[in-house]
């Protein structure tokens, strides 16, 4: 069949079986497939097309989204068939991210992100802070409004991000350390409401990811109670109270710790040098950890964390069943899949066509979905 015959095949399909075609697409195909022609582009953009495709994959498409800080590149990893599907932003509103002295992705949910960016003001010295709510997969984007003046121009925040699919709304929780403003932003209303305060304890986040699980927006803190010492606090969203006590480090020689959520539980993975890298299990009645897991010495080994030239960090993110560790673009990634009790390596080639990353790339758990309106 040659181009012009497909062309009248395609266009004389009935509309309930085009439907039924599209509707076999993988995601990140739609998105390509809506530059077609109108009539697929008003297809694909309708609430009902839309509604019976995330339906019939019930977001089981889980991936791992990896963001590159210094070249504003984002790319999706599926596990499942081991393919990277690479997300241009050059020629979308989400352009305006190149215009930016510093960007960072610091939370996502269902299919969104929301991206830190940082410009120079035209009229002063001053640096601004702009936030931006992204589907990546429609290149669909909304700035969020200012901060309210409680917020210090100055430090980092730590941000949560809650999405309601049924309600097709998120909110967005930012937390300043040291007595600083607990602000949340609701998307059914846009606006940002001060909800609470940080306690004084609390002098830094050891890491700019966070965990919301069963209501409750956990992290890592250094200072408070072990005085200098990390341990893991959890702020409850819903009641806008601090959840108590705190959880010190299960280990004091761990590094690069992680948390991720794993059917209403909280786990914590990172690296013991000399050892290797161990899951553990929050006990809520005790703040207290239980060790779940430990990788396997041949393959801990493989994943080369010791290579020079390689950062000695951990990325750990859940998808499905499985907890996901990534050392670093270049090296492969090792799954534990929870249920099974079983280690496994999958390969993970990087696109050849995207830039080198540097180590500047970030990596969160998301479910692509052309549903999820920002």
């Amino acid at each position: 069949m040659d181009d012009e015959e497909a062309v009248v095949v395609w266009s004389g399909l009935p509309d309930d079986i085009l439907d039924k075609v599209l509707l076999c697409l993988p995601s990140h195909s739609l998105s390509r497939m809506r530059a077609v022609c109108k009539q697929w582009h008003s297809l694909l953009s309708s609430p009902s097309f839309l509604q019976r495709y995330d339906c019939r994959f019930c977001y089981g498409e889980d991936h791992v989204l990896v963001f590159v800080v210094s070249t504003c590149e984002a790319m999706m990893y599926n596990p499942i068939s081991s393919k990277w599907h690479l997300l241009p932003l050059v020629d979308s509103p989400l352009s305006t991210l190149y215009n930016m002295m510093e960007r960072a992705v610091t939370a996502a949910a269902g299919g969104l992100v929301c991206i830190l960016g940082k410009y120079a003001a035209q009229d002063s010295n001053c640096t601004l802070r702009q936030l931006l709510v992204c589907n990546l997969l429609t290149k669909s984007w909304r700035c969020l409004p200012p901060l309210p003046p409680e917020c210090p121009q100055i430090g980092q925040p730590i941000m949560g991000m809650l999405h309601d699919r049924q309600n097709f709304c998120y909110k967005i929780i930012t937390v300043w350390p040291d007595r600083g403003p607990i602000v949340q932003y609701d998307s059914r209303n846009s606006t940002w409401t001060v909800i609470g305060r940080c306690p004084v304890s609390f002098l830094s986040f050891k890491s700019m990811q966070s965990t919301v699980c069963e209501g409750l927006l956990y992290f890592l803190v250094e200072g408070g109670p072990l005085r200098g010492g990390m341990f893991v606090r959890a702020y409850d969203i819903h009641h806008r109270e601090w959840h108590t006590p705190s959880a010190p480090l299960p280990s004091r020689d761990l590094q690069s710790p992680c948390l991720v959520e794993h059917k209403g539980r909280i786990l914590m993975a990172g690296l013991i040098r000399g050892v290797g890298i161990r899951l553990w299990r929050l006990k809520l009645w005790t703040m207290g950890w239980e060790i779940v897991a430990e990788m396997p010495s041949q393959l801990f080994a493989d994943f080369n964390l010791d290579t020079p030239g390689f950062p000695s960090r951990v990325n750990c993110m859940r998808i499905c069943d499985s907890i996901y560790f990534i050392s670093n673009f270049r090296r492969p990634i090792v799954a534990y899949e929870v249920m099974k009790n079983v280690w496994h390596m999958l390969p993970m080639s990087y696109p050849p066509s995207c830039s080198n990353p540097d180590g500047m790339e970030q990596y969160f758990s998301v479910q692509p979905s052309l549903n999820d309106a920002v």
